[in-house]
């Protein structure tokens, strides 16, 4: 099993490939040229084009909404709210911000807390395993939806955006 550090490694990285997305999109920011989500991944998925704003709201509400399930593993109390991203740099903003709210409750984790049950979802895990992972209904699990989620976007955009260039 990872350690926290391990994951802590991940979800940094996972954080800068979703920064260096954002800065990449700026010259196509509202522009509908990435891949669609699968059905078998989002099951609201639409089948339309995201643009690469719309990728990053939801990027960046699902990070906080897997550090709340993180949170509740972790008998923390955490609300969530919806990231400004209208520019690339509000975008940036708004990652910074989840970001330290993911730092601050993830302080009060250590090894022995990755194994806590968690709300993970059936929809989390079930997109987990469509790119390869088996994760837990635990706190593991929410670090690996961050890490996961985020990396997934990230990689969403800057490739749909390479295409637009």
């Amino acid at each position: 099993m990872p350690s926290l550090s391990d994951h802590l490694a991940a979800i940094a990285n996972a954080k800068n490939e979703l920064r260096a997305a954002i800065n990449g999109a700026a010259s196509s920011w509202e522009q509908p040229a990435l891949a669609p989500e699968a059905d078998e991944v989002n099951t609201s998925a639409t089948g339309q084009p995201w643009t690469p704003k719309q990728a990053t709201i939801h990027a960046l509400s699902a990070l906080g909404f897997f550090t709340g399930f993180a949170a509740a593993g972790l008998g923390i109390e955490f609300g969530t709210s919806r990231p400004a991203a209208d520019t690339t740099d509000e975008a940036l903003a708004s990652l910074d911000a989840a970001f330290a709210a993911f730092d601050e409750i993830i302080t009060a984790a250590n090894d022995d807390s990755l194994t806590l049950p968690a709300p993970v979802g059936d929809g989390q895990v079930s997109y987990a395993a469509t790119r390869g992972y088996q994760i837990e209904k635990d706190v593991a699990g929410a670090l690996n939806m961050v890490e996961l989620h985020t990396a997934d976007h990230a990689t969403q955009i800057a490739r749909g955006t390479t295409a637009v260039i």
